[in-house]
């Protein structure tokens, strides 16, 4: 209702019309002339007219969606959800606790500059994930971390705690 001019595009329905008929009818009623659904879709074409790409709670697919999006430098308001790839992808401080945080971070990009500097950080990330070099160093820190337990079991000082906190 704050954003009266924004319409929606729900892609990547296998079935565009039952996902349509899945919608609460109040929801229909009162936003349903907003809310289109499509198909996995030529995403190029969609994305440089967009606003921003909302990954919604409990529903899933790949990441390649919104990964994409981010390269063509659309922003993704994803929810923190373990069970969601997106979610999996990004930190915890690029993303929002709930459908309603995610609106009022959409409401806050009226500002185009703090969308455009959440989006660079979500490709920076992104860039980090993708950069064997960066992968390299964690994978390092790790290791180096276990040999030093190992180290420390020998030696008979073993933290028992530490090392379920390392595991877990």
């Amino acid at each position: 209702e704050q954003m009266p001019d924004a319409t929606w595009s729900l892609i990547g329905a296998a079935d565009p019309a039952a996902a349509r008929a899945a919608f609460p009818p109040d929801f229909l009623q009162a936003f349903g002339h907003r809310v289109q659904v499509l198909a996995f879709s030529d995403l190029r074409e969609i994305y440089p007219k967009a606003f921003a790409f909302l990954a919604l709670p409990n529903v899933f697919g790949g990441a390649g969606g919104a990964t994409m999006a981010i390269a063509s430098g659309l922003p993704v308001v994803a929810c923190q959800d373990r069970k969601s790839d997106i979610s999996n992808t990004l930190p915890d401080d690029l993303q929002t606790n709930s459908l309603a945080e995610s609106v009022d971070l959409l409401l806050g990009w009226s500002d185009d500059r703090k969308r455009v500097r959440f989006i660079m950080e979500q490709q920076r990330c992104l860039r980090e994930r993708m950069d064997l070099r960066h992968k390299g160093k964690e994978l390092l820190a790790v290791l180096q971390r276990a040999l030093h337990r190992r180290s420390e079991a020998a030696a008979g000082v073993f933290d028992k705690e530490a090392a379920v906190a390392l595991a877990w």
